[in-house]
Parts: C-alpha cells; sequence; structure tokens
C-alpha cells in the first residue's frame, strides 16, 4: 500500500506534461493483482492542508483509521476504509466545513471479474444557482462546483451577469461553457440582435465575452458569415466571439475584416487573434490550431499596428508553459522589440527556467530600455541561475536600474552578501521594493529586522500591507502589537487584506474568520488582479492554520484565479 501525501491541485489547468516518459517499460509477466485507488478529492476540488500539523487531512483521516486495524490479516479491507472516510467527509460538508469529496477507483486487470470504476463521492452540500451570483465567493464557487454541466444550472440568470464584477463573471463564462449546447444559441442570437447603439448594444459585448472555446463547434460558421455585410458594431462584437472560442482558422479573416475599420476594430482584433493563439495548445483543442501560425499571424497585425501592443499583455499574463516553445523560437529573436518584451514577460510569468540564457543574450542585444522588460523576466523565473545572471549585469551602468529591479523580484533566492544587496536594491529599486521585503520574511536566517521594519513606513500600501506580513512570518508574537496597529490604519485594500493576514498568524482571535471574510469579500475583484507571487501568500495565508471556513475561501480564490477572465 503506498500514500502519496502530495499535491497535484490544478495540475490540468497549469498544463504540465502528465504523459508516459519516452522509452516505454520493462516487459513483465502479468498477475491478477487487484488496483484499488483513492484520491483525497474530485477533479477541480482543492485538497483541504492543515500547514499548523503539516499532513492533507485526508491522510489523517485514512492513518487515523489504519492506525486502528490489526496487523493480520493483511491488506486491510479496503472498502470499509473508503466508507468510514467518506463518512468523515461528508458529515464536515453538511456542516458547511468541507466540500471536499474523496473519490475511490477499483479495477481488478487481466483475468477475472472486472470491476467497474466507481466514482464515490460524498453527499453534495445542498446549493442554488442564486449562490452562483452572491456576494459569499466561497458559496459562489462551491454552488459552481456543483452545478456545473447539471440541467439544474439556470443559463439565464448567468446570460445577464454583472461585468463590473470579476469574480462573478469569470464564475459565469466557467460555468457557461460547461453547457454549450444551451448556452451557445441564445448567446449568439444576442450577438446577431446588436444595433448600433441601445440596450442590445450592451448585451451582445457581454453575450460576446461570454463565450468559451468549447461553444466552437457549435458558433464557428455562423459567427464567421457575420464578418462581411453588417455595421462595424456587430463586426467589433463577432471578432470578440472568434477570440474568445479560440476559432484559429478564422485568424486571417478577423485580420482583414479589421483592417477595413483599423480605429474602431484595432483593438478588439489584437485580443481575438492573441486568444486564438492562447487556445491553440489547449488541451482538446480542433486539429486545425497551429500555434506557430497563430502566433505568426498575430505578430504580423501588431508589427503593423503597434498602438494595440498593449491590449495583449493581459491575455499574454495568462499564457503556460506550452506556449513556450513557439514564443522562445520566433518572438524572443526578433527584431520587433515590442513582440521581444510581450514573450520575454510571458516567459517570466511562465517561470521557464531553460528562458534565462536565452533571455539574458537576447537582453545584451537590446538597447537598455528594451532590455528591461527581459531581465525582470529572469528575475521573475528566480532561482541561482537568474541571480547570477542578474548580477552580472547589475554592474553594468546601461542595465543597472533594470538589473536591480529583477534582482528584487528573486531575492529570496540571494545567499551571498544579502545584507548589503538588499539595502541596494530596497535603495534603487521601486517597482518591485515589495519583493524584497518579502524575500526577508522569507527568509529569517538573512537580513536585517531594522531593515524590513522600514517597509512598514514605506509610502506604497501594497508594499506597507507585504512588509506586515513578512514581518509576522519573520518575528512571530514579538510584533503582534505592531502588525496590529499596520492592520488598523491601514488605508489601501490590499494593505487591509495583508495586515490582517500578518495578524490572524499571529493572534486569531483578534483577526477572526468574520473580519478576513468581510475584507476579502468587499475587495476580492483587487485580489485577483494581483500579481501571482503576492496572490499565491494571500492564499496561502489563508490556509495557514487549517480554519475551515478560511480554506474553503482559499479554494475559492485559487478556482478563480484559474477561471479565465
Amino acid at each position: 500500500m503506498l500514500i502519496f501525501d502530495a499535491c497535484a491541485n490544478y495540475v490540468e489547468e497549469m498544463s504540465y506534461d502528465t504523459g508516459l516518459p519516452p522509452g516505454g517499460f520493462g516487459k513483465l509477466h502479468p498477475r491478477p493483482v487487484p488496483h484499488f485507488v483513492y484520491y483525497a478529492t474530485d477533479l477541480g476540488q482543492v485538497a483541504a492542508y492543515n500547514r499548523l500539523q503539516g499532513r492533507s487531512e485526508f491522510s489523517t483521516a485514512v492513518f487515523d483509521w489504519l492506525d486502528q486495524q490489526p496487523a493480520e490479516p493483511f491488506l486491510p479491507d479496503l472498502d470499509t476504509l473508503f466508507t468510514k472516510v467518506d463518512a468523515i467527509f461528508a458529515q464536515r460538508a453538511t456542516n458547511g466545513q468541507y466540500t471536499q469529496r474523496p473519490v475511490a477507483l477499483q479495477v481488478k486487470p487481466f483475468h477475472g471479474i472486472e470491476r467497474q470504476h466507481t466514482h464515490r463521492a460524498v453527499v453534495d452540500v445542498r446549493v442554488k444557482s442564486s449562490d452562483l451570483l452572491g456576494t459569499d465567493i466561497a458559496r459562489a464557487v462551491r454552488a459552481a462546483d456543483h452545478l456545473a454541466g447539471t440541467p439544474e444550472l439556470d443559463v439565464s440568470a448567468l446570460l445577464n451577469v454583472d461585468r463590473t464584477s470579476n469574480a462573478r463573471w469569470r464564475i459565469a463564462r466557467t460555468l457557461l461553457a460547461t453547457v454549450p449546447d444551451r448556452s451557445g444559441p441564445p448567446l449568439l442570437k444576442r450577438i446577431m440582435a446588436c444595433e448600433v447603439s441601445g440596450p442590445t448594444w450592451g448585451q451582445a459585448s457581454n453575450a460576446a465575452g461570454l463565450l468559451s472555446p468549447t461553444h466552437r463547434p457549435l458558433l464557428e460558421n455562423d459567427l464567421t458569415e457575420t464578418l462581411e455585410g453588417w455595421h462595424v458594431e456587430r463586426i467589433r462584437h463577432v471578432i470578440t466571439a472568434l477570440g474568445r472560442i479560440g476559432a484559429t482558422s478564422r485568424a486571417e479573416r478577423v485580420e482583414e475584416a479589421a483592417e477595413h475599420y483599423i480605429d474602431k476594430l484595432g483593438s478588439y482584433a489584437a485580443e481575438a487573434l492573441a486568444r486564438m493563439f492562447q487556445a491553440s495548445v489547449a488541451k482538446g483543442s480542433i486539429s486545425d490550431a497551429d500555434p506557430e501560425s497563430a502566433l505568426r499571424t498575430l505578430g504580423d497585425f501588431l508589427t503593423r499596428h503597434p498602438d494595440y501592443v498593449r491590449d495583449v499583455y493581459s491575455i499574454f499574463s495568462t499564457l503556460t508553459p506550452k506556449h513556450a516553445d513557439p514564443l522562445l523560437k520566433h518572438w524572443l529573436p526578433s527584431e520587433n522589440t515590442d513582440l521581444v518584451s510581450l514573450a520575454a514577460d510571458a516567459l517570466g510569468r511562465m517561470r521557464i527556467r531553460r528562458a534565462c540564457k536565452a533571455l539574458a543574450d537576447r537582453a545584451s542585444t537590446l538597447p537598455a530600455k528594451n532590455a528591461a522588460p527581459l531581465l525582470y523576466a529572469i528575475g521573475r523565473i528566480g532561482g541561482r541561475e537568474a541571480v547570477e545572471l542578474l548580477r552580472t549585469r547589475s554592474l553594468l551602468p546601461q542595465y543597472g536600474r533594470a538589473a536591480s529591479e529583477g534582482l528584487a523580484l528573486s531575492a529570496e533566492y540571494v545567499e551571498d552578501d544579502f545584507d548589503i544587496l538588499s539595502n541596494e536594491l530596497i535603495d534603487t529599486t521601486s517597482v518591485y521594493t515589495w519583493a524584497v521585503y518579502r524575500a526577508l520574511g522569507i527568509r529569517p536566517d538573512l537580513g536585517s529586522d531594522e531593515l524590513l521594519r522600514r517597509g512598514l513606513q514605506d509610502k506604497h500600501g501594497f508594499d506597507r500591507g507585504v512588509t506586515a506580513l513578512a514581518l509576522a512570518r519573520r518575528e512571530g508574537k514579538a510584533v503582534l502589537n505592531t502588525v496590529k496597529v499596520a492592520s488598523d490604519q491601514a488605508a489601501d485594500p490590499i494593505e487591509s487584506i495583508m495586515t490582517a493576514l500578518a495578524v490572524r498568524r499571529l493572534d486569531d482571535t483578534i483577526a477572526t474568520r468574520s473580519m478576513i471574510n468581510d475584507r476579502l469579500a468587499r475587495h476580492v475583484d483587487t485580489v485577483l488582479m494581483l500579481d501571482d507571487i503576492p496572490f499565491n501568500d494571500v492564499v496561502n495565508e489563508l490556509e495557514f492554520g487549517g480554519d475551515p471556513g478560511l480554506t474553503d475561501l482559499a479554494h475559492a480564490l485559487r478556482w478563480l484565479a484559474a477561471a479565465p477572465s
């Protein structure tokens, strides 16, 4: 019996390579060995983890049951194990604690009676479609988990979602994608009903934005036919829709349509072409998807119309490691520095370690202004290689400032002369000073406490919030009063959340669950806009201590961050 207490959350959403290694396996003689697999939770669910105990709630329940069993006979009755552990999580779900649902899979191979795959999730908490668009994001995501793809999902309510709420918008898009046959026709109808002005324009804009690649087989032909012979406002929404469904084979048609009204359609075309590249490597994408062709079309368009480069950055910030090779091959070496910057930013956010050397080499061929995004990307990737590459370039006058910014992002990996370097970084950087303060909290073995306390007086509220959390991590209860004052005086939304989490880490009777919930509920959209590093810090702190309600909230935030915006 093998028990793996390891994290696999969002392994598919992050596009990790889960295939078998090349070369195959040695030949073995088959034996009739039953195979039992018991997963901590269902696909898309987060497995609760108690950071204080250093283990997951699921493995704790499994071990507790196994400890009670006699040594003989071996193996223990695994059916009983499934039943007992399922019951624990069913009770917690009923009490409103965990929505985690352990899943059993049983297989008997080679000969004998083959057993069916058995999906045995615990009883779900009762949810309603109205929960989806409420202000309680943990409850909304719990409802989304349970209603996705089901007949009970109320499509009509999701069609009218308020676009001003980023969180609700992500929930609506994700769920409508699970029922394309039901959601596609009404969304298409709203796009086709668009008039030049009036309420139908807004409805068409929302409808186009709510589409997903799952709608492509149903809507692609109808949308493409509408690119010609209609007024420019409807074409605008059709271009958005084709991008949202990932219709890569229509990229040239989108490009041609936009050229006729470039001032009105250029921004929408750039976004649509970027989304087509994004969709071209997605799991299950239609066979005509060609990442290199999609990237080439986007690159040609942005080269002709550089004013629309800014419209692509937010989409490129969500690319996955599967997009890396075309960017390294075609855009990083490009003579167009806008494309180089876009590629570098995307590679940095992917944390592609093998890209560090390529980024550094390319930066060396560029003027300081154009090299800066590449040096930032190296810093975002992090690691010892990144630190060495950046320290070398920080000594060069033309790259000194940009290299320092990159080093700030990699501060947690710095080993030698940390005290001197951290002082220099705080004195010379501005954009990423918060990363130095954060590193001081992660690395209590390095740096000075006094340097970290300076961060509480920083002029930026976000930096003060990061500092408070770092201080709590580094010095513990000795700074409780200090971070409490910081929390009471917080003026910035993220500062108020991070300082509250800092206080809770030290004393959860002061910063209660309801206090954290209240601050997050008011600023959830702001949290979703955070850089991924501080975002993960917020989520990890919610999980710290094992509070069931805050763990549920952490899952909701991860779910929303992974959902398409």
